[in-house]
């Protein structure tokens, strides 16, 4: 039986659909009670055996034999469970019990995970649209419908029973391209998201790195100054923030004890603090260390310690990169930097800002 179904497709996704067909042919009868035994000493434990041998079954048969011959064929294979549309009663969707429902997903390298339907149409509607050629119609099932497949007004809801027997269905023969396109308009609101989330995932770091490399351009003090408010930032985005009103010296301490720095970090924090103390109130053009080094050693000590969720969220969303970019934004409706406007301040800086 499998060799005459893998015959009939040249690609696992036409073996698949010729699977499924197989399945929902005439010779299988849709059914909530199983078939007695053939005869032929078949036990309780082999529901699966008896269903392909007596060719009668409900959903659960249908689509466990679909998984099984898939995977037989090389194609893998799940069972999904979950419900049927239900019916429209007014403004509002009715799902019941009995629009309980099983059915087989397939995967393909080109197009991930794919439904198909092998359960008779009586139950279940069309199959899905990408297994259709256009040159063939499915015929009407035979078997008898059951309670769980006429509840009142059941089918009239199903926009794909609407159609007329003899209605062409208008789905392309290149069922590949056509799967990517159903799984392109069905997930596209999915698709929208996390392109949202890619572009300001990329945009956000981007914009904390332009602010970090623009401050490379002051002079010796600013550029401390710029390094400054930059780790106070990143460390406010892991929770890391000193109490309002802090001076640089006070900040440092708070914020040893609660990143749990250890002897070295705390060091390089001590002179980070100490350099900036220095550049402040030394006489203009005195020489200023570079620190980058100890920012670095700071920034990387407390972020080793925190958790997980809040390192991915300060890698891919610092609050340094968003002001970046509202900076930018603010600039262009106002064409052009105002001298002497003052930058943007909030209270996880505060210790920086409260010693200018």
């Amino acid at each position: 039986m499998l060799e005459n179904l893998t015959d009939a497709g040249d690609t696992p996704l036409e073996v698949a659909t010729a699977i499924q067909d197989y399945l929902r042919g005439s010779d299988f009868t849709y059914s909530e009670e199983l078939a007695e035994d053939t005869g032929q000493g078949l036990q309780d434990e082999e529901p699966l055996v008896r269903f392909l041998d007596t060719r009668r079954g409900y959903c659960v048969q249908f689509a466990s034999a679909m998984v099984m011959l898939a995977r037989e064929a090389g194609i893998p294979a799940r069972m999904a469970v979950g419900f049927l549309p239900g019916t429209v009663d007014g403004d509002q969707r009715v799902v019941r019990v009995t629009d309980a429902h099983a059915w087989p997903e397939l995967w393909f390298p080109e197009l991930g995970w794919m439904r198909f339907e092998p359960t008779p149409g009586v139950r279940s509607g069309l199959s899905p649209a990408y297994t259709r050629e256009s040159t063939t119609t499915e015929g009407s099932a035979s078997p008898e419908p059951t309670s769980s497949a006429t509840s009142t007004g059941q089918d009239s809801t199903r926009p794909e029973e609407d159609l007329p027997a003899d209605a062409p269905e208008d789905v392309s023969v290149d069922t590949g391209s056509t799967g990517v396109l159903q799984v392109l308009v069905a997930r596209w609101p999915t698709l929208l998201g996390v392109l949202a989330v890619l572009v300001l995932g990329a945009l956000t770091p981007l914009g904390a790195w332009l602010s970090r490399r623009r401050a490379r351009t002051r002079d010796d003090a600013g550029r401390l100054e710029a390094q400054w408010q930059s780790l106070l930032l990143r460390l406010g985005d892991v929770g890391l923030v000193p109490r309002d009103g802090a001076t640089p010296r006070q900040a440092s301490r708070e914020l040893s004890r609660a990143a749990y720095l250890d002897a070295e970090e705390s060091a390089a924090l001590a002179s980070v603090v100490e350099a900036l103390e220095q550049a402040r109130y030394a006489p203009p053009g005195a020489p200023v260390p570079d620190v980058s080094a100890q920012v670095r050693t700071v920034w990387r000590g407390a972020l080793g310690r925190r958790r997980r969720v809040d390192r991915l969220r300060a890698l891919l969303l610092p609050e340094e990169g968003r002001r970046h970019w509202r900076s930018v934004l603010r600039l262009g409706r106002r064409g052009g930097p105002e001298s002497g406007a003052p930058p943007e301040r909030s209270g996880r800086e505060s210790a920086g800002a409260q010693s200018r």
